[in-house]
């Protein structure tokens, strides 16, 4: 297996999509890509209709200070 790792995908352009959807149509059987998105909505539908959505809750580490 080939595993591409795509991070902020939401920025590639519509035709870097095009070809990734082609690629995903062709090769799927043989290649494997995780898109790391903040925004779902900028990547396209026919797309997102291939893949496995699985969403990573947020953690935010807060540092608390003890005052003396």
């Amino acid at each position: 297996f080939r595993i591409l790792l795509i991070l902020h995908s939401e920025l590639l352009t519509f035709s870097c999509q095009q070809v990734l959807r082609r690629l995903l149509e062709q090769r799927s059987f043989r290649c494997r890509v995780w898109f790391h998105i903040e925004d779902p909505t900028g990547i396209q539908p026919a797309i997102q209709s291939r893949c496995v959505i699985k969403r990573i809750s947020t953690y935010i580490h807060t540092i608390k200070h003890k005052t003396l």
